[in-house]
């Protein structure tokens, strides 16, 4: 017997709205953003720049301002290529819980990230889905550009914690925050853990070859880490809603994470350098 046909693994239903290209560049939408449904923040002529799912929070008045470099010539910094797009979400009121949020992107900005040239030691996806998400959050300097991101640190979003959805003309990339900023698109590095860092160069980088194991995980989780250099100043265990269920202070990492009071299911571990206090967050099972 011999089997024929089409195989389809996976469908996503979305309104008919393209993902807004300008003319006007940034572009700003302001919306009161409440309740359990998606909040779509999209121009006059309905082409979409982010969407929030608030889960029954109320953020109150929410601007969503997009910038977009308007170029062919793709960026970079701390050898990674990044995308030409990028937004920034400034809520009235802070949310409580983790929220949802979705970033929306076009089909020619990834086509020029991925076929990006010029810098020989930059890293860049192979595909759209290799993306995860930057995270910058201080409020003078959440604007268009990475040259004025002195105050504060970032945080990345590893691609495994970030959805990337075909729409349209283009893409969305789902993610979940319990605080907003400025948010940008770049896949990594070899270790798809690397964020837009500032620094030139930065020998003790956290993220350099940070690891947990075993995943799924029983009793027991193990951090690693490249550079023998690193020192911890703390560590959080999230659950799926970014709830802390877990902090450790100073932690002896080579005795382990105690996770046996954890039930199956999805985690994310995240460790702050003691000198930088910059943050890497991976995701892990526990079985």
């Amino acid at each position: 017997m011999s089997y024929e046909g089409v195989g389809i693994d996976d469908i996503h239903i979305f309104d008919k709205a393209p993902v807004y290209t300008g003319p006007e560049n940034p572009k700003e939408i302001i919306k009161n953003v409440s309740g359990t449904n998606w909040i779509h923040f999209s121009d006059v002529t309905g082409k979409r720049i982010a969407s929030i799912n608030p889960n029954g929070q109320n953020l109150g008045s929410t601007s969503v301002k997009v910038f977009i470099n308007d170029t062919s010539s793709v960026r970079n910094n701390n050898k990674h290529y990044y995308l030409d797009r990028n937004i920034v979400v400034k809520p009235t009121n802070t949310p409580v819980t983790s929220v949802k949020l979705r970033f929306y992107f076009t089909d020619q900005e990834s086509e020029y990230l991925l076929g990006a040239g010029g810098c020989d030691t930059c890293s860049k996806p192979t595909s759209a889905y290799d993306l995860g998400v930057n995270k910058y959050s201080y409020g003078p300097e959440e604007d268009g550009t990475l040259d004025d991101n002195h105050t504060n640190n970032y945080v990345f979003i590893i691609p495994d914690s970030v959805d990337i959805i075909p729409y349209d003309n283009g893409y969305y990339a789902e993610y979940n925050v319990s605080s907003f900023s400025e948010f940008w698109l770049n896949e990594g590095g070899v270790f798809k853990d690397t964020g837009l860092i500032t620094a030139i160069d930065d020998p003790e980088n956290i993220a350099a070859g940070f690891a947990v194991y075993p995943s799924p995980a029983k009793g027991k989780l193990y951090v690693s880490f490249k550079n023998p250099l690193v020192k911890i100043a703390y560590l959080k265990v999230v659950d799926l809603l970014g709830k802390i269920i877990i902090v450790q202070q100073n932690p002896q990492l080579q005795n382990g994470v105690d996770i046996s009071r954890l039930t199956p299911g999805i985690y994310y571990l995240q460790v702050a350098d003691e000198k930088t206090r910059k943050t890497v967050t991976k995701k892990f099972m526990v079985k």
